[in-house]
């Protein structure tokens, strides 16, 4: 009997030694991870991205589904210029929530820079109307928009309409534009971009206009400059589009951008000109200026055969 009782004595002592030991276990686990996102932390402050991600993933072992920290990774990867893994981790955000506008922004902005434009527009129309919703909208599958506000996801609306400009759909990206611009009216993203987008569609008069306003409203705005040269190139303006480069550029690469914009239109004997320019203000430095002349010498030439060719 007295066996018994310390049997079941020593018995009751070893299960109380392992729960406690299970919970001991449990709250250093807790404990640890805490640990993992407070180093993770620190070393983003101060800019050490490689080790926070290293932290970070650590304590996403305990916790897969933490849409929160999912996001967290996905933005630190895409800082870090790992595109394909911050994708990895946005989708499971949106396995996990498919109405996650910044996860969707993202998402799409990404789908975007590769030039995958049917998934940048699905990710980011989504976003745009999750945020119509949340405005009040009902009807906003129709694209019959109402204003934004500060909340709303300004990315995901600009990187829609550029999608829509590489789509060949200029009026819906104009009318995004404006939309934007109706509570963002000084963002010189925004009219830098719309202004390309009349260029695009031939309205240059108009696309100087965005481009005046956004370099009013930024003048150290670099896109914004160049683009304007551009246009003053493509309507023949090519002093002013001389000085408007020149205005965030040398003397010597003001030149040469003509060129190039020219010998993108094909008027090779133009482009020849601007870049011989270029490379007699800095013949020794200016290698991009030489490298195409030669290709613009190169197109003379075969233009030339060509026609001796069909004369004969």
């Amino acid at each position: 009997m007295k066996y018994l009782l310390v049997l079941f004595l020593l018995t009751g002592l070893l299960a109380g030694c392992s729960a406690t030991r299970t919970a001991d276990l449990e709250e250093r686990a807790q404990a640890s991870d805490e640990q993992m996102l407070t180093m993770a932390g620190h070393y983003e402050r101060a800019m050490e991205l490689e080790k926070a991600l290293i932290y970070y993933l650590k304590a996403l072992e305990n916790t897969p589904d933490d849409i929160n920290l999912l996001y967290q990774i996905a933005d630190l990867n895409k800082r870090l210029g790992k595109n394909d893994f911050a994708l990895q981790m946005l989708k499971r955000v949106l396995v996990l929530d498919p109405a996650h506008s910044k996860a969707l922004t993202e998402a799409g902005l990404i789908f975007l820079e590769n030039k995958q434009l049917t998934e940048a527009s699905t990710h980011l129309l989504q976003a745009t109307v999750e945020d119509q919703e949340r405005l009040g909208n009902a009807s906003s599958l129709s694209r019959h928009y109402v204003a934004l506000d500060n909340d709303s996801p300004l990315l995901a609306y600009n990187g829609l309409a550029v999608t829509y400009d590489l789509m060949g759909k200029y009026e819906q990206a104009r009318e995004v534009y404006a939309l934007c611009l109706q509570s963002f009216p000084r963002n010189p993203v925004v009219l830098t971009n719309f202004g390309y987008s009349e260029y695009l569609s031939g309205n240059y008069e108009a696309a100087v206009q965005r481009f005046r306003e956004a370099i009013d409203s930024t003048p150290a705005y670099k896109r914004a400059w160049t683009n304007l040269g551009l246009v003053y190139t493509r309507m023949g303006r090519y002093n002013k589009a001389y000085q408007t480069l020149n205005q965030v550029m040398s003397d010597a690469q003001a030149y040469n951008d003509l060129g190039y914009f020219l010998m993108l239109e094909k008027r090779y004997e133009e482009a020849e000109h601007f870049f011989e320019r270029a490379i007699n203000l800095s013949p020794r430095f200016y290698e991009v200026a030489n490298a195409n002349l030669e290709d613009v010498r190169q197109q003379l030439a075969l233009m030339r055969d060509e026609a001796e060719f069909l004369s004969n």
